[in-house]
């Protein structure tokens, strides 16, 4: 594979990972990978998210991906669920 080839899935991974910031306000801000992305590798970097999210929702006990946790986390923190 090419430096290239190997740059592009670099950046894909990391757009892909489950893993983000947080601005002040509690926003989640987009990787920085994702803007060196062409707009079709964005839209394969889309549905590898897709099936990293149903992978772990897969493997989860309660059937919840990383960002279904984070929002319930999130919602838990703001008290728009109750607690457990």
């Amino acid at each position: 594979m090419s430096d290239r080839g190997r740059d592009r899935e670099r950046l894909i991974e990391a757009v892909v990972s489950a893993d983000r910031r947080l601005d002040p306000d509690g926003r989640i801000v987009p990787p920085a990978a994702f803007w060196d992305l062409s707009p079709q590798d964005r839209e394969a970097a889309f549905f590898d998210q897709m099936l990293a999210r149903a992978l772990e929702a897969a493997w989860h006990p309660r059937g919840l991906s990383t960002t279904a946790r984070r929002v319930v986390e999130r919602s838990r923190r703001l008290e728009q669920l109750p607690p457990r």
